[in-house]
């Protein structure tokens, strides 16, 4: 499996915390560490894991931290899908490395255990009704992109992958939708397909919208009156 660059800013302020982290990091396997700088509160490594084991083993030394930039140094090209229905929530990330092969992974919570799913590109970014408006199954060239994860729910029904695909334009899908089917073809929970920001595109620590610092970012809903720390104008001290 190939590697991607990842970026991420952590909680961290002294050569104590940037010790227990690499410390931390070392006990894995497939993984370097590229740069740690205190003053940025930023660490980029390199690793075939997923983005998600990398931050929890972060978060095991206690310091928080956010994933803000995923992609490969020569290429800098990335999407990202966040998937949601009544029922599931989750997000699926989108790499391009070279000779348009893809890296793709995902976390998707709120699914049905033990239970064979498939993840499709879909043709539309239309969720106006739903994951039943988003089209057909995208074909590119009379080839369909079929289909881009298969894989078991866990006993506690998250759905957790990374995958690698060959001739896979990350261009070719933006503002299409990835949905996730289960073993008798329904559709479960689905998301359009957007520009993420590759690595060090994204240096803000506060969204000006609506107030949600970096270090909460993981903690609030993905969107809604919930989000802003700032109810109704008054802001949370």
């Amino acid at each position: 499996m190939a590697k991607a660059t990842m970026e991420f800013v952590v909680e961290m302020k002294c050569e104590s915390c940037e010790t227990s982290i690499r410390n931390a990091l070392s006990k894995l396997d497939n993984i370097d560490i590229l740069s740690v700088d205190l003053k940025y509160q930023r660490l980029v490594v390199s690793s075939s894991l997923p983005s998600t084991k990398v931050l929890q083993t972060i978060e095991s030394t206690g310091k928080r931290a956010v994933l803000q930039g995923l992609g490969d140094k020569k290429i800098n090209s990335a999407a990202v899908c966040m998937m949601s229905n009544a029922n599931s929530k989750g997000v699926t990330r989108l790499v391009q490395m070279e000779n348009e092969s893809c890296i793709i992974e995902g976390t998707i919570d709120g699914l049905r255990p033990k239970t064979m799913h498939k993840l499709f590109v879909h043709e539309l970014g239309d969720l106006s009704e739903g994951c039943q408006s988003c089209g057909d199954i995208f074909q590119k060239n009379q080839k369909s992109f079929y289909p881009v994860v298969e894989a078991e729910s866990s006993n506690n029904g998250r759905l957790e992958f990374r995958v690698e695909k060959d001739k896979f334009p990350i261009y070719s899908l933006i503002g299409r939708s990835l949905v996730l089917h289960d073993s008798a073809k329904n559709r479960q929970v689905c998301g359009i397909i957007a520009r993420s920001s590759g690595l060090f595109e994204n240096t803000k620590r506060i969204c000006a919208c609506d107030g949600v610092t970096v270090w909460d970012e993981r903690d609030v809903p993905l969107a809604g009156p919930e989000r802003s720390q700032c109810p109704n104008g008054n802001c949370k001290k």
